[in-house]
Formats: structure tokens, sequence, C-alpha cells
């Protein structure tokens, strides 16, 4: 799935992925959606929207992993739950 996807994906052509749980579909999507930033200070660089609080924590869950570079807030947000972290991208 990543190996075939990420490319293109960073590459900002359109992707489409359907694949089994744990294929790596949404780390594909959070590279090509860190890959493409030019961060702003003070500006909202990505804004995610999921249909569901427990994909909008396993997005925010991948993009604290995997960003590496510079700082950045990171926030997962629901009427259940308001969770900011600093993160690296």
């Amino acid at each position: 799935m990543q190996h075939e996807c990420i490319p293109q994906a960073i590459m900002g052509m359109d992707v489409l992925c359907q694949a089994k749980s744990g294929m790596g579909k949404t780390a594909v999507f959070v590279l090509a959606v860190l890959q493409q930033l030019e961060p702003q200070e003070g500006q909202v660089s990505a804004l995610v929207l999921c249909h569901t609080r427990e994909l909008a924590y396993q997005v925010h869950s991948v993009v604290v992993i995997r960003a590496q570079k510079n700082l950045c807030a990171c926030m997962h947000s629901s009427h259940h739950t308001n969770n900011t972290d600093r993160c690296r991208i």
C-alpha cells in the first residue's frame, strides 16, 4: 500500500486507496500532507476533518509519530475531547 501510493500522493496526484485495516492508508495520507506543508508562523497549514472520533485520534497519533523536523501545534478535538500536543513537522 505505502510503497505504491506515497510517491504519487507526495507529487500531489489524486490517490484512491482501498485496503484492509492496518495496511497503512492513514500513513500514506499523513505523509503526503506533511510533505506538502509550507508552515508559516501563526497560520494553520493543514486542517484534517474526520468523520469519527476514532479516525481523528488515529490521524493525530500518526502525525505526532511521523513529524520529525519543525515544532508545530497538533490538535484533535471532538465534543468529548480537546487534546493539543506539540509535535514536529
